[in-house]
């Protein structure tokens, strides 16, 4: 498995950039990122366009990043995969962590969350259950380039993580680390690498969630924030006593070695720090 063979019947891929323009999040490398991660899966491992949804915030004939669509995205393409086929998964952008409930299995009671453009946080248990519905025999590649990452798939091997605990810039590979990584090369312009962490910091979740509200809402408060603005897109695993996402707090996936094993290669999540 992994990047040496890609031999697959099918080669689909999902590419989530969010820039969250005009908004204090903004960033301005993740959507190049994506349309990198493009050209290198065209270019270098045989997929074609018509077999690339690509999801981005700063052009309306592209479909938003939301967390709604990146779900749904991400659904289709893991629940029509047969086995043989080659499936990847990137997203660029902003991570976080949400104070976990009661329940949550975090060693630190934190949830490590991505930030979809219209701050609906997708948690660990989004992502897992997701995935789940990946037939056997599939190749499934997780590329994460954002903050608390590193674990969002757990029991899965991690190639390249950040640090847990965020942290500045610094911490950030170059786009050009990414595409070595990868197998690739291409000269980078210090204009395209956005030097900016890309660790959401809960107060800023919180801020922007509560002009979407129209009320002030805490850190402690986004968890339950949530429901009553996304409504049934809300994440379930993040909503409080049901008011979230529609089903219930149903139950996680605890491993993809389970949800990927009669001989698929194991998901390997990959994080770009900060």
């Amino acid at each position: 498995g992994g990047w040496g063979v890609w031999n697959g019947m099918t080669k689909k891929a999902v590419l989530v950039g969010c820039n969250y323009p005009g908004s204090q999040a903004e960033l301005a490398g993740c959507v190049n990122d994506a349309f990198m991660i493009k050209s290198f899966l065209t270019e270098y491992k045989g997929f074609s366009d018509d077999d690339i949804t690509v999801l981005i915030d700063t052009d309306d004939s592209y479909t938003s990043p939301t967390g709604g669509n990146i779900k749904s995205a991400l659904t289709t393409m893991c629940s029509e995969s047969q086995p043989g086929d080659v499936l990847v998964f990137h997203f660029s952008g902003h991570g976080t962590q949400v104070a976990s409930d009661g329940d949550d299995q975090e060693d630190d009671h934190k949830d490590e969350a991505i930030c979809p453009t219209d701050m609906n946080l997708l948690v660990d248990d989004d992502l897992k259950e997701i995935v789940s519905q990946i037939s056997d025999g599939v190749d499934f590649t997780f590329i994460s380039d954002c903050c608390h990452s590193g674990s969002m798939l757990d029991h899965s091997e991690v190639q390249i993580d950040g640090p847990k605990a965020g942290g500045t810039g610094h911490h950030l590979p170059e786009p050009s680390s990414l595409i070595s990584f990868l197998g690739g090369s291409r000269d980078i312009d210090p204009e395209e690498i956005g030097i900016k962490s890309r660790e959401l910091k809960p107060d800023i979740v919180a801020n922007i969630l509560s002009q979407k509200l129209g009320r002030t809402v805490g850190t402690r408060d986004i968890r339950r924030s949530l429901g009553p603005i996304f409504g049934p897109e809300a994440s379930k695993f993040l909503s409080i006593l049901g008011i979230g996402g529609s089903g219930g707090t149903g139950d996680a996936v605890s491993s993809l070695i389970g949800a990927l094993a009669g001989g698929g290669a194991p998901a390997e999540p990959s994080s770009g720090g900060g």
